[in-house]
Protein backbone atom coordinates (compact mmCIF):
# COMPACT_ATOMS: atom_id res chain seq x y z
CA UNK A 1 0.00 0.00 0.00
CA UNK A 2 1.58 3.79 -0.81
CA UNK A 3 2.02 6.06 1.70
CA UNK A 4 0.15 8.97 1.31
CA UNK A 5 0.82 12.59 1.95
CA UNK A 6 -0.24 12.55 5.38
CA UNK A 7 2.01 9.35 6.28
CA UNK A 8 5.38 11.06 4.69
CA UNK A 9 4.68 14.03 6.55
CA UNK A 10 3.94 11.61 9.82
CA UNK A 11 7.43 9.88 8.96
CA UNK A 12 9.15 13.80 8.44
CA UNK A 13 8.17 14.50 11.89
CA UNK A 14 10.76 11.58 12.99
CA UNK A 15 13.94 13.63 11.55
CA UNK A 16 15.65 15.91 13.88
CA UNK A 17 15.02 20.01 13.22
CA UNK A 18 17.78 21.75 11.63
CA UNK A 19 18.96 25.34 12.21
CA UNK A 20 17.68 26.35 9.35
CA UNK A 21 13.91 24.54 10.17
CA UNK A 22 14.36 26.52 13.60
CA UNK A 23 14.69 29.65 12.13
CA UNK A 24 11.78 29.53 9.49
CA UNK A 25 9.78 27.99 12.23
CA UNK A 26 10.99 31.21 14.39
CA UNK A 27 10.32 33.59 11.16
CA UNK A 28 6.42 31.99 11.13
CA UNK A 29 6.02 32.85 14.19
CA UNK A 30 7.18 36.85 14.08
CA UNK A 31 5.07 37.14 11.67
CA UNK A 32 1.80 35.81 13.30
CA UNK A 33 2.68 38.12 16.58
CA UNK A 34 2.93 41.21 13.80
CA UNK A 35 0.16 39.98 12.45
CA UNK A 36 -1.44 39.52 15.77
CA UNK A 37 -0.04 42.79 17.27
CA UNK A 38 -2.11 44.23 13.92
CA UNK A 39 -5.71 42.60 14.65
CA UNK A 40 -5.01 43.77 18.74
CA UNK A 41 -4.85 47.25 17.13
CA UNK A 42 -7.95 47.30 15.20
CA UNK A 43 -9.99 45.72 18.13
CA UNK A 44 -8.81 48.07 20.52
CA UNK A 45 -9.56 50.97 18.00
CA UNK A 46 -13.28 49.39 17.39
CA UNK A 47 -13.66 49.17 21.40
CA UNK A 48 -12.47 52.74 22.06
CA UNK A 49 -15.21 53.68 19.02
CA UNK A 50 -17.81 52.16 20.64
CA UNK A 51 -17.06 53.39 24.29
CA UNK A 52 -17.17 56.81 22.78
CA UNK A 53 -20.66 56.09 21.53
CA UNK A 54 -22.05 54.55 24.39
CA UNK A 55 -20.69 57.65 26.95
CA UNK A 56 -22.27 59.87 24.17
CA UNK A 57 -25.61 58.33 24.11
CA UNK A 58 -25.21 57.77 28.22
CA UNK A 59 -24.87 61.64 28.44
CA UNK A 60 -27.96 62.56 26.18
CA UNK A 61 -29.91 60.01 28.02
CA UNK A 62 -28.79 61.41 31.63
CA UNK A 63 -29.64 64.78 29.97
CA UNK A 64 -33.30 64.02 28.80
CA UNK A 65 -33.99 62.65 32.09
CA UNK A 66 -32.55 65.93 34.12
CA UNK A 67 -34.61 68.00 32.24
CA UNK A 68 -37.82 65.38 32.41
CA UNK A 69 -37.52 65.12 35.70
CA UNK A 70 -36.86 68.89 36.94
CA UNK A 71 -39.65 70.00 34.86
CA UNK A 72 -41.80 66.62 36.38
CA UNK A 73 -43.13 68.02 39.43
CA UNK A 74 -44.81 71.66 37.90
CA UNK A 75 -46.28 69.62 35.05
CA UNK A 76 -48.19 67.49 37.84
CA UNK A 77 -48.99 70.03 39.71
CA UNK A 78 -50.64 72.56 36.65
CA UNK A 79 -52.34 68.98 35.63
CA UNK A 80 -53.74 68.81 39.67
CA UNK A 81 -54.83 72.67 39.69
CA UNK A 82 -56.75 71.66 36.17
CA UNK A 83 -58.56 68.37 38.02
CA UNK A 84 -58.93 70.61 41.17
CA UNK A 85 -61.44 73.35 38.82
CA UNK A 86 -62.64 70.32 36.23
CA UNK A 87 -63.97 68.62 39.26
CA UNK A 88 -65.53 71.48 40.64
CA UNK A 89 -67.24 72.44 37.86
CA UNK A 90 -68.73 68.77 37.60
CA UNK A 91 -69.75 68.60 40.77
CA UNK A 92 -71.31 71.97 40.72
CA UNK A 93 -73.39 70.54 37.60
CA UNK A 94 -74.15 67.61 39.21
CA UNK A 95 -75.54 68.79 42.24
CA UNK A 96 -78.06 71.31 39.82
CA UNK A 97 -79.09 68.53 38.20
CA UNK A 98 -79.67 66.47 41.54
CA UNK A 99 -81.82 69.86 42.53
CA UNK A 100 -83.70 69.87 39.54
CA UNK A 101 -84.77 66.33 39.95
CA UNK A 102 -86.19 67.08 43.30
Amino acid sequence: MPFSSDDENAMNLDQPATRLDIRDIREEIQQLRQELESRFEDVHRHIDVSMEAFKSEFANLYDWTQLTTSTLGGRVDNMERGHDSRLSALEHRVTRLEAKRK
